[in-house]
């Protein structure tokens, strides 16, 4: 389980993206079904699927 708040920072750092297009992203992946929320709050992400996010950055 990872804690979305760190997942969206961490995520953005590294990748050198605003935080905005990391949340658009993660958001993609959640209408996808490749990850989904633990709570209303949505502090925290299950990857619900592991090959089709290790394949995400493959298909674009």
């Amino acid at each position: 389980m990872l804690s979305h708040c760190q997942c969206l920072a961490e995520t953005s750092r590294i990748t050198c993206l605003t935080i905005e297009t990391v949340s658009r992203a993660v958001s993609q992946l959640h209408n996808d079904g490749v990850l989904a929320f633990v709570c209303n709050t949505q502090r925290r992400i299950i990857i619900l699927d592991r090959q089709r996010l290790a394949s995400f950055d493959l298909q674009r």
